[in-house]
């Protein structure tokens, strides 16, 4: 029975996934800080006064200081874009 459960939870998750809510820090605003690793899009970002890992959405090229937004959240790591998500 629970199996059957979280297959029931799984499959309606998956069908409404466009209609969840967004991530709470959706549009929030990010500082750049560095790359860790440019070709993988991976960089350093400052958000609520700490550091975070992020992956950077779009081809731009990216300074220290550049304002990021953040678009959601996957474990510790951040997806940030350069323009603010609409």
């Amino acid at each position: 029975v629970a199996a059957a459960g979280c297959y029931g939870v799984h499959v309606y998750r998956a069908k409404n996934k466009a209609e969840q809510m967004p991530h709470i820090d959706a549009g929030m605003p990010a500082s750049f800080e560095s790359w860790i690793d440019p070709s993988a899009r991976l960089a350093r970002v400052r958000y609520r006064g700490a550091s975070w890992d992020a992956r950077v959405e779009g081809g731009e090229g990216l300074e220290a200081g550049a304002t990021v937004y953040v678009l959601a959240a996957d474990g510790n790591t951040l997806k940030v874009a350069k323009n603010r998500p609409g």
